[in-house]
C-alpha cells in the first residue's frame, strides 16, 4: 500500500521526509547511502541562520503541528528581519489535478 507523505518546502525537506518515513516504516527499514562528495562555498553565519531556522521549524512541526505556524520571523542583531517559511505541499496523490491526470 502506498502511503501519502507531505512534502516540506525549502531547507526542512530532508528532515521532514526522514521523520515522516521513520514514523511510517520504522528505523530498521531506513538505509543510508553514499552520494559522493558535495562541495559548496562557505557562508557566513548570517546567511546560514535562515536555513538553520527552517530546519528547526520543520522538526518542531513534526514534533507537534500546533507548536509553530508555517512561517517565522528571524530577528538578528544589526540585520533586517527575515521571514522563514516552513510551508508544506500535500502528498501528490491528494492533489485533485494529479488525481484527474492519473485516473
Amino acid at each position: 500500500m502506498l502511503e501519502r507523505l507531505p512534502f516540506v518546502q525549502g531547507y526542512g525537506v530532508d528532515l521532514g521526509l526522514l521523520i515522516d518515513v521513520l514514523r511510517l516504516v520504522g528505523s530498521d527499514r531506513i538505509a543510508q547511502t553514499d552520494l559522493g562528495v558535495r562541495r559548496h562555498r562557505n557562508r557566513p553565519i548570517d546567511e546560514l541562520s535562515p536555513q538553520a531556522l527552517a530546519v528547526l521549524l520543520a522538526a518542531l512541526r513534526r514534533a507537534d503541528h500546533d507548536l509553530v505556524g508555517t512561517s517565522a520571523l528571524l530577528r538578528r542583531p544589526d540585520l533586517d528581519p527575515v521571514v522563514v517559511s516552513v510551508a508544506e505541499r500535500p502528498p501528490l496523490r491528494d492533489v485533485p489535478a494529479y488525481r484527474r491526470h492519473t485516473a
